[in-house]
């Protein structure tokens, strides 16, 4: 739903299923509206007997995380202060530091179920620091502008380094025998200055169409198991969906929500806080969407999204949650 920074609506849609798009622009449930406990994947973990941890290996003054992670039912959290010895790169923790502390909590569990909930910060901007310091593989590019240079050449060594780093845990699970599922996203593009993002795009970024901007907004994910995964994955989706996958590769019973959630995917594959997609790949602005549903009269596949926002507000602001 963001693109160059806003990292916890992101975190606020994948753990709860829920949708910024019904929200005013600009607002962060973390800081608005999250007040009390909350629905979402991390109760439901609990639920079932899992040792939840939220992990941030950064400082824990962010968006009001300590008190909106204690809300959505985490048992643990971890920050940059409750970490031994890291490695940093440019002032940020390392993946590869980030990915040992993931590998500690395992261990320590003894083979309890466990669900980590991790927000890495390697790769957060900004790119125009000299890397050499840091041992990194320098990746060149063409690019002709000297900062633009430097900003994508930047970004793209570090991005190689998490891949480094992303294959050593992957390669730690592959022993474990504990059926482990690993869902890698990014919260969002990364922020550059406008002029990289003009000279990459060959357009102007203020003069984008619809459709145009949305590659501003797309990011991969990866979802890993050392299990044989039976299910078909999204090519594309949304992160308010995303962590619908989990329930369906773990086959663990979905909630209400959820299963909602992936019946309203089959005809609307993505809905953000900016547009919205059908399953004809028609895009409609999300303003214009929202306009629409809040209609008296609200008909035809638009009434899903209704109720889909009927949803959303009651599981964010309800104060008895099941």
């Amino acid at each position: 739903p963001v693109t160059g920074g806003g990292t916890a609506n992101v975190e606020y849609e994948f753990l709860t299923g829920n949708s910024t798009a019904f929200l005013p622009s600009g607002t962060v449930p973390y800081q608005l509206y999250v007040k009390d406990r909350q629905a979402s994947l991390v109760s439901l973990m609990s639920e079932l007997g899992y040792e939840t941890t939220a992990f941030h290996p950064y400082v824990s003054s962010g968006w009001n995380r300590p008190l909106v992670y204690s809300y959505m039912g985490f048992d643990h959290q971890i920050f940059e202060d409750d970490m031994q010895n890291p490695e940093y790169v440019r002032g940020y923790i390392s993946d590869q530091s980030d990915y040992r502390q993931i590998e500690s909590i395992t261990e320590k569990a003894g083979g309890k179920p466990t669900f980590i909930f991790n927000v890495t910060m390697q790769n957060h901007a900004a790119y125009s620091e000299n890397l050499s310091p840091y041992g990194l593989k320098k990746i060149t590019s063409n690019v002709k502008d000297a900062s633009t240079k430097t900003e994508t050449e930047n970004y793209a060594s570090l991005q190689k380094a998490s891949d480094a780093a992303l294959k050593k845990l992957i390669n730690y699970f592959e022993k474990q025998k504990e059926e482990t599922i690993i869902l890698f996203f990014g919260d969002h593009q990364p922020m550059f200055a406008k002029d990289v993002y003009t000279e990459l795009n060959g357009k102007n970024a203020d003069n984008l169409s619809l459709a145009e901007s949305t590659r501003f907004y797309k990011v991969p994910y990866l979802l890993w198991s050392n299990k044989k995964i039976n299910v078909k994955l999204p090519e594309v989706t949304s992160i308010n969906y995303l962590s619908s996958l989990i329930y369906e590769v773990g086959s663990i019973k979905k909630p209400w929500n959820i299963q909602y959630n992936l019946e309203l995917m089959e005809k609307y594959p993505v809905v953000t806080a900016n547009f919205v997609m059908d399953n004809k790949n028609n895009l409609l602005n999300s303003m214009e969407v929202v306009d629409a549903i809040n209609k008296k009269s609200v008909t035809g596949d638009l009434q899903k999204l209704k109720i889909y926002q009927n949803m959303s507000y009651n599981l964010l602001l309800a104060k008895d949650v099941n």
